[in-house]
């Protein structure tokens, strides 16, 4: 479950700033006069903006997540810990 957990964190910041955004960072063009030469993927030059919200965001969500998940663990080693000297 921990790695489901981890590789979803790694994908959602990135899928939800793609959402919001609507990709709108693609384009196809086609020349004016018909000839095919102009015809192709054309990408936009603010496509920096989305690498610049993703990556942070994409940092931000996998350290909360590794701070929980510490957390989580030093909790459960306490835990286990009270149990042995209770026996």
């Amino acid at each position: 479950m921990k790695a489901i957990t981890l590789l979803t964190m790694a994908f959602l910041p990135a899928t939800f700033v793609a959402t919001v955004f609507s990709m709108g960072f693609f384009e196809f063009s086609s020349d004016a006069d018909g000839s095919g030469a102009g015809v192709g993927l054309v990408v936009s030059p603010k496509l920096w903006v989305y690498f610049a919200i993703t990556v942070p965001l994409t940092m931000f969500v996998l350290g909360i997540c590794a701070i929980w998940l510490k957390w989580n663990a030093v909790k459960l080693r306490a835990e286990e810990g009270g149990r042995e000297t209770r026996r």
